[in-house]
């Protein structure tokens, strides 16, 4: 990457520097509106919660221990706008988006691993079982238009910060094991700690289960290393690498008569095998005159080896090579001017990446390799208007794709092009703070996604599409409020106007190919209301969410010709309603029984656009937990889908034999999972979380206390 060792310089000519009077890169905030890590490009200048014009989640992890979840998926589906179903018959690669979006073809909400995008470079999925969730530290969802967060964050980011030791902390050990249903079982260790100023973490996992339905085993393990370095508290640098390992087989979907017959079978079989290296360098460096520098260099590679994929009517194999690095640097400022706080940060991101890929079949052979060369520049300030009542914010990303691609198939010729987005995406917002317990805010965003490297390369013969890019523009107001002590509240209603939707479309050529619709429009709201006392925590949460076709079209689908698609259609697989409930009773040091429920509106099926078949059904379903930790033990105990409830996640329109067919990916029964931890080292009890690192505005509000 030699275009980027100028900034790489830059970086840390500036760690090694000294800096007198500098402001440290740590700050405590133990009020309810804590600080958003992910409010900014990179985590160096994080805004408190009353400034942020927009919705948030938090999960930090203590919350994430509490919750049982077995995974990151899991966990992000408990929030009621996030939209989750199962789309290839296994336990460990569930699909997610957010604000009736629906990751069909490709996902619109962009995920960060230690500021690090993994959604990957070919076809911008995310594969979730490649985040451990025993190595999460925290986890922020933001949903709406990320504008700094570029490309591909139309509906909102996931924005995930691994584990570390803090500063001064003692060696700890962790180690765990659990069994389930299924013949679950899953394994981990970590050990952490500190040598004067230097910091290290090393966490290893592996999960096995041999799936409910047939053919749908799943063996995933992972490795993390991290080592940090913090000299004095102007200074932090950290270096992760990550190895990966997996081998997925998937159930695929099966017709009605074949799921009423027997739902655990597979007529399809699907094996992957892939390996992940990561490497992550993140750079922090306080400054003088209140000046804070902060960069992200990283290489992610995979390799993803399909040896069997086998459908009812073809048998083919494939391989994949998938590698992107890039830089991110970002300097940030807080201070006051006039009696009023402000924040500002801008910064410049660059990355390349390439996707090379064969597919072998009977018959017909095929061989892409995409380059993606991007750049980029955001600012963004946070102005108070009024000390501590009202509060601007305004941002601003350039963005700018280059594809070098090539393609060749068995009835295609050599096929190249060159093809260049550019993208200019603001972002306002206002927050108004009527006393310190109420937060009000309404914003307007813009953001956009560039075509993938798959849709822009030929589906068999005929000449690959020259697509425009995604555009979405997003209006939304809501509150969050603490009215009691006891007491949280939040609310959004949103709209989002989206133009040039890429869509599979079957009307040219046998194989179809990938168009621009016209119109989409996404508008619903999200409410959720949490109670914690001594004993009792509750949680009541609610999502509605349209997802329409904003003009009439013709398309064409194997299964229905000519599909008349009315303005006002509902777009598929978004549930109107979803609902979620978390209860949890704690009757004594140590113990807590808990119970979570998922309700899920019934959706249109994948190929109806036209609306015209009956709905995939909703469904509820039900887990009760309980965790007891005496000591150094901890023991859990989870029951998954109490009430066995039969339903179907997925459903595809489709053709069998010349006629139509629908399609099902069945949801498996009750289960169970049982694990046992133990640590040496930490207090599991009375542990704290990381402290976040500078809240600029904080820092800023105490200079004017002053």
């Amino acid at each position: 990457m030699p275009r980027y060792r100028p900034v790489v310089a830059v970086v840390l000519a500036f760690s090694m520097s000294s800096a007198q009077a500098a402001p440290v890169l740590t700050v405590a905030s133990e009020s309810w509106r804590s600080p958003v890590m992910g409010a900014n490009r990179l985590s160096d200048a994080p805004i408190t919660q009353d400034r942020v014009p927009g919705a948030v989640t938090v999960i930090d992890r203590a919350s994430i221990e509490r919750s049982g979840a077995r995974s990151l998926p899991e966990l992000l589906g408990r929030i009621a706008g996030v939209n989750m179903f199962d789309a290839n018959g296994n336990a460990f690669q569930p699909t997610l988006d957010m604000r009736g979006f629906n990751a069909q073809p490709v996902p619109a909400t962009a995920v960060f691993v230690d500021g690090t995008r993994v959604n990957e470079p070919d076809f911008g999925q995310i594969n979730w079982q490649l985040i451990p969730l025993t190595d999460v530290e925290r986890v922020e969802v933001l949903p709406g238009p990320a504008t700094l967060f570029g490309r591909g964050a139309l509906s909102g980011v996931v924005s995930v910060t691994t584990r570390r030791a803090g500063r001064g902390e003692s060696v700890a050990v962790e180690t765990g094991a659990g069994y389930g249903a299924f013949q679950n079982r899953k394994g981990w260790a970590s050990a952490q700690g500190t040598v004067r100023s230097f910091d290290w973490r090393f966490n290893v996992a592996e999960e096995k289960e041999e799936g409910w339905r047939q053919h749908s085993e799943g063996d995933v393990k992972t490795a993390r290393v991290k080592a940090g370095w913090r000299p004095d508290a102007a200074t932090d640098l950290a270096v992760s690498y990550e190895r990966a390992a997996d081998r997925m087989r998937m159930g695929g979907s099966i017709t009605g008569p074949e799921l009423a017959a027997d739902p655990t079978q597979n007529v399809s079989k699907v094996e992957t095998v892939s390996h992940l290296d990561m490497v992550v360098v993140e750079a922090r460096r306080a400054l003088p005159y209140d000046l804070s520098l902060s960069a992200n260099a990283n290489f992610r590679g995979r390799r993803e080896d399909t040896p069997q994929n086998k459908g009812r009517t073809t048998l083919s194999k494939s391989l994949s090579n998938m590698n992107s690095r890039g830089v991110t640097v970002q300097l940030s400022r807080a201070g006051t001017a006039l009696d009023r706080a402000y924040s500002l940060t801008a910064g410049a991101e660059g990355g390349r990446s390439a996707a090379a890929s064969e597919s072998f079949s009977a018959g017909f052979d095929s061989r892409s390799l995409v380059r993606d060369d991007s750049s980029a520049f955001f600012a963004q300030a946070s102005v108070d208007l009024v000390p501590e009542r009202l509060s601007a914010t305004a941002g601003v990303r350039y963005d700018e794709n280059r594809y070098d691609y090539e393609h060749v198939d068995s009835f295609t010729a050599i096929f190249k092009e060159r093809t260049a987005y550019h993208r200019t995406s603001p972002k306002i917002g206002l927050n108004f703070n009527p006393d310190p317990r109420w937060t009000l805010y309404a914003s307007y965003a813009e953001a956009f996604r560039a075509p993938t490297a798959l849709e822009l390369t030929p589906l068999g013969a005929g000449n690959g599409a020259l697509l425009n890019p995604v555009q979405v523009k997003t209006y939304e107001t809501g509150l969050r409020g603490k009215p009691v002590e006891e007491w949280t509240v939040a609310a959004a209603v949103f709209r989002g106007d989206a133009v040039d939707e890429i869509y599979y479309d079957q009307t040219v050529g046998a194989f179809g190919r990938n168009v621009n619709l016209p119109k989409t429009r996404r508008f619903g709201s999200e409410a959720s209301v949490a109670w914690e006392g001594e004993r009792w925590e509750t949680k009541v949460g609610h999502a509605w969410t349209r997802a329409e076709f904003g003009s009439q079209i013709t398309m064409f689908k194997a299964s229905s010709p000519n599909q008349v698609v009315n303005k006002g259609d509902t777009l598929p697989m978004v549930p109107e309603h979803r609902g979620t409930l978390e209860v949890a009773f704690k009757p004594a040091p140590g113990w807590r029984l808990s119970s979570d429920a998922i309700c899920v509106g019934s959706q249109i099926i994948l190929g109806d656009e036209a609306n015209n078949e009956d709905q995939l059904p909703g469904y509820c379903t039900a887990n009760l937990g309980l965790m007891a930790e005496r000591g150094a033990w901890l023991f859990g105990l989870r029951g998954t889908n109490i009430t066995d409830a039969r339903y179907q996640s997925r459903a595809i329109l489709s053709s069998l034999s010349g006629r139509a067919q629908r399609f099902y990916v069945p949801a498996p029964g009750a289960g169970f999972n049982a694990t046992v931890s133990w640590r040496w080292g930490t207090d599991g009890s009375k542990r704290t979380a990381r402290r976040p690192r500078v809240d600029a505005l904080e820092l800023a509000r105490a200079a004017v206390s002053r």
